[in-house]
């Protein structure tokens, strides 16, 4: 009696271990991603989205939570928590249906169709201006961000004021899915198209109490990728600007050779100061490779240089220089190579070789360099990594969204900036 008693036992303890261990593994293949379980912060947001369709992960099974989300798969997370979205096609990009429903209502993004663009990181205050236009208005900037706080959409990142939103901040993918899950808690149940006409401007508010922030990663892994100099305006005096001029046409005063605006020595100062604290020289601010810098970021701006995978290092061909499409594979070099050679008549004989940046809200000197420096190839022209060590000189502009940093082997018969 006593043995069947036990094997009775045996079999009961047997079949709820087997029930135990089912449930287990139910719970662990719920969304199926292989680097998320439940000791994860945003281990809920990322099932919820998983079970409603709006991520999908990676086709080795993980999702990646700590990666900063890139504008087009912030887009894709977004329309998906709102549409049923068919897959593109073999040989288009990934995100080519969600791009096409962004143009038809449309949305701000930086490009519909460059992949280069689509595939860069995006920032809090790009999602701001999605969000806002998704809703049926026509913000951008601290307006969408300000509309953002007025809606509870987002309770900022350190206040719940634009300041506190961060919005030079990029997210994390784990961070995104929980931005999107908190919209739908907070009432935003479809998306419309954004007004062509912008809204009168946000009435702002500054809140001294911060409410609950958004969740963020345990380990502290954030990205620095902008930060946003709020109220700091540029003067005439500082730039050098005369009366008339648009707002770019300082960059080109006294043949592209005026003085440093107060951000251009910043910039240089901190790529030194870098190179310093590595041990290594500080670089001469050469005034043609300057020169060179800033008629790129007016080319930039003004003329808005732009076509299918070209990228920041493209130039148009509204100027006396030579227009064309930089893309990643490099096969237009020398667009790159020959341009202080051509930009400075020729008094500049050296190759030149550049590093560029772009920030949808303003480009700072700051938020600039860390960009770079969280970019090996980048990081690498920066301190002299390899053939980049034979680099002696630079020239440096900032203004408006874009900053470019032009490097050369070559002393300057024009002389340098002091």
């Amino acid at each position: 009696m006593e043995v069947k008693k036990l094997k009775s036992a045996r079999v009961s303890f047997l079949v709820m271990c087997f029930v135990i261990s089912m449930a287990l593994s139910v719970k662990a293949a719920d969304s199926g991603f292989t680097d998320i379980n439940e000791t994860h912060w945003a281990y809920q947001a990322i099932e919820w989205a998983s079970g409603n369709e709006v991520v999908q992960g990676y086709s080795d099974g993980t999702f990646r939570p700590g990666d900063e989300v890139t504008e087009a798969e912030f887009l894709t997370m977004f329309i998906r928590n709102f549409r049923t979205v068919d897959a593109g096609n073999a040989g288009q990009h990934w995100a080519d249906p969600i791009y096409q429903i962004a143009k038809e209502n449309n949305y701000p993004v930086r490009s519909y169709d460059v992949d280069t663009y689509r595939d860069t990181v995006i920032t809090r205050a790009g999602i701001a201006e999605i969000i806002a236009a998704a809703d049926g208005t026509h913000y951008t900037g601290s307006n969408a961000i300000q509309y953002l706080l007025d809606k509870k959409y987002s309770s900022g990142k350190t206040a719940p004021t634009v300041e506190g939103y961060q919005g030079q901040d990029s997210l994390t993918r784990a961070e995104a899915v929980q931005f999107i899950k908190n919209l739908r808690e907070q009432g935003m149940e479809d998306i419309s198209p954004r007004p062509r006409e912008a809204e009168p401007e946000v009435k702002k508010e500054e809140v001294s109490e911060a409410r609950n922030k958004e969740p963020h990663p345990s380990d502290g892994e954030r990205s620095q990728d902008r930060d946003r100099e709020i109220g700091q305006e540029i003067s005439a005096a500082d730039t050098g600007a005369e009366e008339g001029l648009s707002e770019y046409d300082h960059l080109l005063l006294q043949d592209g050779m005026s003085p440093l605006s107060s951000k251009e020595q910043q910039l240089a100062d901190l790529i030194n100061e870098y190179r310093e604290e590595l041990g290594l020289p500080a670089m001469q601010v050469s005034k043609s490779l300057t020169k060179v810098a800033r008629y790129h970021v007016y080319d930039s701006h003004v003329n808005q240089p732009s076509g299918e995978d070209c990228n920041l290092h493209s130039w148009s061909d509204k100027g006396d220089w030579t227009g064309g499409c930089y893309t990643r594979d490099h096969k237009n070099a020398s667009l790159m190579w020959d341009k202080p050679k051509e930009i400075t008549n020729n008094s500049y004989e050296g190759l030149g070789f550049e590093i560029s940046y772009w920030n949808s809200l303003e480009a700072t000197p700051t938020n600039a360099l860390e960009g770079w420096k969280k970019s090996p190839g980048h990081n690498d022209v920066i301190i002299g990594v390899d053939y980049w060590s034979k680099l002696r000189f630079m020239g440096v502009s900032v203004e408006g969204n874009y900053a470019h940093v032009w490097f050369g082997i070559e002393e300057d018969p024009n002389g340098y900036f002091e």
